[in-house]
């Protein structure tokens, strides 16, 4: 599968997911030796960032592919000054009434990572809906505990 393949794969399916439940559960999908799997991420490995992000780091050495795909907050900073940015990054973004509900979906292939996220649109009457995939393009630098390679990974 191509990696532009597997990237419409995984949206395509996440969006499904959240339209027959209204939510997504996180779960990791990843192809190694050219086969796919799918495993759920438990509460108490989403409870802990750090042991997520380890776990990742490690996978990602030795899968040829794979996405990590969950719910999560995340506010939109594009045209804040640059003071506003800075006390925007001390609040959690759960916390931080600018918020933004989200499905993300964070690509890993080897050591090149990048994400794609979708808004969630929770009206006080009738069913949420996504909005169109915004997020990171192939080839942008990420940071963050999700997307560091090990650090001995040559």
């Amino acid at each position: 599968m191509t990696k532009e393949e597997f990237e419409k794969h995984i949206l395509d399916t996440a969006k499904k997911a959240f339209n027959e439940d209204f939510e997504v559960k996180p779960v990791l999908v990843g192809v190694a030796n050219g086969k796919m799997g799918v495993t759920p991420i438990p509460d108490a490995v989403m409870n802990n960032k750090e042991m997520l992000g380890k776990i990742l780091s490690e996978l990602r050495t030795v899968m040829e592919q794979m996405a990590f795909v969950s719910e999560a907050w995340m506010v939109k900073l594009g045209g804040k000054s640059k003071k506003e940015v800075e006390q925007a990054k001390k609040i959690a973004p759960s916390k931080n009434p600018n918020k933004v509900e989200v499905v993300m979906v964070t690509f890993y292939f080897g050591k090149e990572c990048y994400f794609k996220y979708a808004e969630i649109v929770r009206p006080e009457k009738g069913e949420p809906t996504l909005k169109e995939w915004e997020g990171k393009a192939e080839g942008e630098q990420v940071k963050g505990r999700l997307a560091e390679p090990p650090a001995d990974w040559n």
